[in-house]
Protein backbone atom coordinates (compact mmCIF):
# COMPACT_ATOMS: atom_id res chain seq x y z
CA UNK A 1 0.00 0.00 0.00
CA UNK A 2 2.02 3.76 -0.84
CA UNK A 3 1.28 6.55 1.22
CA UNK A 4 -1.68 7.97 -0.09
CA UNK A 5 -3.78 4.63 0.21
CA UNK A 6 -2.27 4.55 3.72
CA UNK A 7 -3.22 7.86 4.23
CA UNK A 8 -7.19 7.32 3.19
CA UNK A 9 -7.53 3.88 5.25
CA UNK A 10 -6.25 5.99 8.22
CA UNK A 11 -8.28 8.70 7.71
CA UNK A 12 -11.21 6.29 7.41
CA UNK A 13 -10.70 4.68 10.59
CA UNK A 14 -11.14 7.41 12.00
CA UNK A 15 -13.43 10.84 11.98
CA UNK A 16 -11.78 14.41 11.22
CA UNK A 17 -14.10 17.26 12.43
CA UNK A 18 -14.00 20.68 13.95
CA UNK A 19 -12.70 20.87 17.41
CA UNK A 20 -15.56 22.65 20.23
CA UNK A 21 -14.78 25.16 22.79
CA UNK A 22 -15.19 22.29 25.72
CA UNK A 23 -12.20 19.89 24.13
CA UNK A 24 -9.72 22.46 24.85
CA UNK A 25 -7.80 20.09 28.01
CA UNK A 26 -7.66 17.06 25.44
CA UNK A 27 -6.14 18.92 22.86
CA UNK A 28 -3.73 20.39 25.74
CA UNK A 29 -3.31 16.96 27.01
CA UNK A 30 -2.56 15.87 23.35
CA UNK A 31 -0.36 18.69 22.63
CA UNK A 32 1.97 17.93 26.09
CA UNK A 33 2.62 14.71 25.20
CA UNK A 34 4.07 15.77 21.61
CA UNK A 35 5.84 19.00 22.04
CA UNK A 36 8.87 19.65 24.67
CA UNK A 37 7.71 21.58 27.38
CA UNK A 38 8.91 24.97 26.29
CA UNK A 39 7.27 24.62 23.14
CA UNK A 40 3.72 23.20 23.80
CA UNK A 41 0.88 25.79 24.19
CA UNK A 42 -0.48 26.16 27.81
CA UNK A 43 -3.85 25.36 29.00
CA UNK A 44 -4.66 28.71 28.61
CA UNK A 45 -3.51 29.39 25.17
CA UNK A 46 -5.62 26.39 23.91
CA UNK A 47 -8.23 27.30 25.91
CA UNK A 48 -8.34 30.65 24.43
CA UNK A 49 -8.34 29.73 20.86
CA UNK A 50 -10.98 27.35 20.91
CA UNK A 51 -13.01 29.84 22.69
CA UNK A 52 -12.02 32.71 19.96
CA UNK A 53 -11.30 30.99 17.18
CA UNK A 54 -13.29 27.41 17.74
CA UNK A 55 -13.44 27.34 13.92
CA UNK A 56 -9.52 27.28 13.22
CA UNK A 57 -9.24 23.78 14.87
CA UNK A 58 -9.39 20.36 13.93
CA UNK A 59 -8.81 16.78 15.53
CA UNK A 60 -8.95 13.60 14.05
CA UNK A 61 -10.62 11.01 16.03
CA UNK A 62 -10.54 7.39 16.76
CA UNK A 63 -13.86 6.26 19.11
CA UNK A 64 -13.91 9.36 20.69
CA UNK A 65 -10.39 9.66 21.48
CA UNK A 66 -8.25 12.54 19.93
CA UNK A 67 -5.73 11.28 17.94
CA UNK A 68 -4.14 14.51 16.17
CA UNK A 69 -5.25 18.08 16.10
CA UNK A 70 -4.08 20.91 14.07
CA UNK A 71 -5.16 24.20 15.17
CA UNK A 72 -4.23 28.22 14.65
CA UNK A 73 -5.49 31.79 14.90
CA UNK A 74 -6.02 34.45 12.40
CA UNK A 75 -3.61 37.64 12.44
CA UNK A 76 -3.49 40.89 10.74
CA UNK A 77 0.78 40.37 10.27
CA UNK A 78 1.99 38.26 7.11
CA UNK A 79 3.79 35.84 9.34
CA UNK A 80 3.42 33.92 12.28
CA UNK A 81 4.79 36.56 15.43
CA UNK A 82 5.33 36.31 19.20
CA UNK A 83 1.84 37.89 19.17
CA UNK A 84 0.18 35.73 17.05
CA UNK A 85 0.76 32.93 19.58
CA UNK A 86 -1.72 34.45 22.13
CA UNK A 87 -4.11 36.50 19.82
CA UNK A 88 -6.98 36.05 17.67
CA UNK A 89 -7.68 38.80 15.07
CA UNK A 90 -11.07 37.42 13.74
CA UNK A 91 -11.07 38.05 9.47
CA UNK A 92 -7.50 38.69 9.63
CA UNK A 93 -5.44 37.70 6.14
CA UNK A 94 -3.13 35.37 7.65
CA UNK A 95 -3.84 32.20 9.69
CA UNK A 96 -1.11 30.98 11.62
CA UNK A 97 -1.03 27.46 12.29
CA UNK A 98 0.39 26.80 16.24
CA UNK A 99 -0.22 23.06 16.47
CA UNK A 100 0.12 19.79 14.07
CA UNK A 101 0.41 16.92 16.15
CA UNK A 102 -0.37 13.00 16.81
CA UNK A 103 -0.04 11.14 19.25
CA UNK A 104 3.07 9.34 19.31
CA UNK A 105 1.45 5.84 19.27
CA UNK A 106 -0.18 6.94 15.85
CA UNK A 107 2.92 8.10 13.98
CA UNK A 108 3.94 7.26 10.77
CA UNK A 109 0.79 5.72 9.61
CA UNK A 110 -0.25 9.30 7.26
CA UNK A 111 -2.26 10.95 9.52
CA UNK A 112 -0.76 14.19 10.07
CA UNK A 113 -0.71 14.56 6.36
CA UNK A 114 -4.25 13.56 5.88
CA UNK A 115 -5.19 15.87 8.73
CA UNK A 116 -3.01 18.55 7.43
CA UNK A 117 -5.01 17.94 4.14
CA UNK A 118 -8.08 18.05 5.60
CA UNK A 119 -7.27 21.32 7.74
CA UNK A 120 -6.04 23.56 4.30
CA UNK A 121 -9.14 22.09 2.25
CA UNK A 122 -11.88 23.16 4.71
CA UNK A 123 -9.96 26.80 5.20
CA UNK A 124 -10.19 27.19 1.90
CA UNK A 125 -14.04 26.77 2.14
CA UNK A 126 -14.31 29.52 5.09
CA UNK A 127 -15.43 32.90 4.17
CA UNK A 128 -14.14 35.17 4.00
CA UNK A 129 -10.90 33.02 4.10
CA UNK A 130 -7.80 33.99 4.68
CA UNK A 131 -5.31 34.90 2.20
CA UNK A 132 -2.45 32.76 3.48
CA UNK A 133 -1.30 29.87 5.73
CA UNK A 134 1.56 30.14 7.77
CA UNK A 135 3.68 28.33 10.76
CA UNK A 136 6.98 27.70 12.25
CA UNK A 137 8.47 24.45 12.23
CA UNK A 138 12.17 22.68 12.87
CA UNK A 139 14.03 22.24 10.07
CA UNK A 140 13.89 18.58 9.96
CA UNK A 141 10.41 18.71 9.71
CA UNK A 142 10.25 21.10 6.29
CA UNK A 143 9.72 17.65 4.06
CA UNK A 144 6.55 17.35 5.56
CA UNK A 145 5.11 20.67 5.18
CA UNK A 146 6.54 21.05 1.69
CA UNK A 147 5.35 17.73 0.72
CA UNK A 148 1.97 19.02 1.88
CA UNK A 149 2.29 22.56 -0.17
CA UNK A 150 4.34 24.89 1.69
CA UNK A 151 7.26 27.03 0.81
CA UNK A 152 9.84 27.94 2.88
CA UNK A 153 9.80 32.06 3.33
CA UNK A 154 12.93 32.82 5.76
CA UNK A 155 13.97 32.59 9.26
CA UNK A 156 11.82 33.93 11.94
CA UNK A 157 13.70 35.38 13.93
CA UNK A 158 11.21 35.94 16.87
CA UNK A 159 11.41 32.43 18.28
CA UNK A 160 14.43 31.15 20.41
CA UNK A 161 13.32 27.38 20.44
CA UNK A 162 16.10 25.72 19.00
CA UNK A 163 15.78 25.28 15.38
CA UNK A 164 12.18 26.14 15.57
CA UNK A 165 12.43 29.11 13.60
CA UNK A 166 11.82 28.14 9.56
CA UNK A 167 8.65 30.02 8.17
CA UNK A 168 6.54 28.69 5.86
CA UNK A 169 3.35 29.56 3.73
CA UNK A 170 0.83 28.07 1.61
CA UNK A 171 -0.83 31.39 -0.02
CA UNK A 172 -4.22 30.25 -0.78
CA UNK A 173 -4.78 30.60 -4.33
CA UNK A 174 -8.26 29.37 -4.90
Amino acid sequence: MNMDQNQKAMLQEGVTRVMTEDEYETAWRLETHCYPAEEAASLEALQYRLQHAPQLSMGYFIADTLIGLVCGVQSDKPTVTTDSLNKHIPNGETLCIQSVCVDKGHRKKGIAAGLLRSYIEYIKQLTPRPKRICLCAHDYLIPFYTKAGFKVTGINKQFQWGVFSITLMDVLTI
